[in-house]
């Protein structure tokens, strides 16, 4: 079955593109696992199993070769999102940081090892590979992530209806060993309640495959005031007055960026359906 939503108006992000830099159509294509072709919302898609495997990759790119860096990540984009192509995969999310215009941020999600690989061996990854190759980027650096040791709620199994996002933190913490279970307890608190919040788009939570004390949030919201109505909200109350805790957190880096800055293809619509 394959979905068809249009996308939001891209509006002032054509500012942050080169001249002529294609969009892609305002109409985005999601499969899901039949033959079958329909238009309707997004939100109708199946939900999915939690992934085995998350990559969270953060380039930076030399100024001068941004442009080319955009194309390069609107094909891996849509190919790794193609199931024909990229069967394994769950989600990928392309994200540029908020305050390093030349920072961007691959967030995917597959089924397996071996999924990765698969992915590897494919053309939209051969592009990325080449551009690597080439110097493109100033530096690289690729964190694994496992969502599954934490359970069933970490991974945000509903799908995720919008195509563009405002505001995504990143948010990484080192927690005290000895406090890990009580932290993962608030943590699956406020994911659950977040999830329910009108602005949230995405709440995951993910474990370091080399750290197991260290603890990624991704959180997907519409905009800054979505950011500022999450605040506000009991669940994130308790999980603040927990990390405030003397001793119970050892280090929290937030990374603060969006899609609205990058591209309309950012940000995918529905986890796992493309």
């Amino acid at each position: 079955m394959r979905v068809q939503t249009p996308r939001p108006p891209v509006g002032s992000m054509s500012s942050f593109l080169p001249a002529g830099f294609p969009f892609c159509s305002p109409w985005c294509t999601y499969a899901t696992d039949s033959n079958d072709t329909i238009d309707g919302p997004v939100g109708e898609l199946r939900r999915l199993p939690s992934p085995e495997v998350v990559l969270l990759v953060t380039v930076d790119v030399e100024p001068d070769r941004r442009a080319e860096l955009l194309k390069v990540l609107e094909e891996e984009a849509v190919g790794t999102r193609d199931k024909s192509l990229d069967p394994d995969n769950v989600r990928i999310d392309i994200l540029r940081d908020h305050k390093e215009p030349n920072r961007f941020l691959l967030y995917e999600a597959y089924t397996n090892e071996a999924g990765v690989a698969k992915h590897k061996q494919t053309k939209h990854y051969r592009a990325w590979s080449q551009f690597k190759d080439s110097g493109g980027f100033v530096q690289m650096s690729v964190q694994r992530l496992d969502p599954t040791s934490l359970g069933d709620w970490a991974f945000q199994a509903e799908p995720t209806t919008r195509s563009s996002i405002g505001v995504v933190l990143v948010v990484n913490i080192v927690v005290a060993p000895d406090r890990v279970e009580d932290f993962l307890k608030v943590t699956e608190g406020v994911a659950q309640g977040s999830r329910k919040e009108s602005g949230c788009a995405r709440y995951d939570v993910l474990r370091d495959k080399k750290e197991p004390n260290k603890i990624v949030l991704y959180e997907c919201y519409d905009d800054e005031r979505s950011v500022d109505q999450h605040k506000e909200t009991p669940h994130f109350k308790a999980w603040k007055e927990f990390v405030q805790t003397p001793g119970a957190i050892l280090s929290k880096d937030v990374v603060r960026c969006g899609t609205q800055d990058v591209v309309g293809w950012g940000f995918q619509a529905s986890a796992g359906a493309n």
